[in-house]
């Protein structure tokens, strides 16, 4: 792992322990959006949580307690209040067709090899399953996209992928998009089907 990469995660871990994670805070609209949609789409199953990161308890996990969520992420962070794997998206240690859906939660721009993430999650999941795509997707005459397609060397914050809707749709050409939520801005929750 990069240095960059090891100085964000030790900065969001001072974050969490003086209570200002964003993710952490209950009334985050999308966390509040994401955790409520799962609740009702898989009560009671389980979830992938695909670069969980480092809070004890993501606030979408709190908006959807019957939810059986598992954590991956490269980094192990510290105590977590859910089950947790440390590893790459791109080699789950998990059986086929494990999962009942599959959670990006801001997480698919930091991923190095996001295909083989991709590729990884189509085989955990059950057929019928959902993938869930949480993030900000950028129009194609946004400065920021055209940055980072120009010099494929975005590095703010670690975001290696900047991606519109064409993009990962493309990426998640193995599933069928079922419906997309506006939160506000560029962000939005992609929900897809196996």
């Amino acid at each position: 792992m990069n240095k960059d990469w090891e100085l964000t995660q030790s900065r969001q871990i001072e974050d969490i322990k003086r209570g200002i994670g964003e993710l952490s805070k209950v009334k985050q609209n999308g966390a509040m959006m994401v955790g409520a949609m799962l609740e009702k789409l898989i009560p009671g199953k389980t979830c992938l949580d695909v670069g969980c990161g480092i809070l004890p308890l993501p606030g979408y996990m709190k908006h959807a307690p019957s939810v059986k969520f598992t954590g991956v992420d490269p980094m192990t962070g510290g105590r977590r209040d859910f089950s947790f794997v440390q590893c790459k998206a791109e080699e789950l240690p998990f059986r086929d067709r494990e999962f009942d859906a599959v959670l990006f939660a801001t997480s698919i721009d930091h991923i190095e090899h996001p295909t083989r993430a991709v590729a990884e999650c189509f085989r955990v999941l059950k057929p019928g399953g959902y993938v869930i795509v949480w993030g900000s997707f950028r129009n194609e005459t946004d400065q920021k996209y055209i940055k980072w397609k120009q010099t494929r060397a975005l590095a703010l914050y670690n975001h290696p992928w900047v991606f519109t809707l064409r993009t990962i749709d493309a990426l998640m050409i193995r599933f069928e998009r079922e419906w997309t939520m506006d939160i506000q801005n560029s962000e939005k929750i992609l929900i897809y089907k196996k």
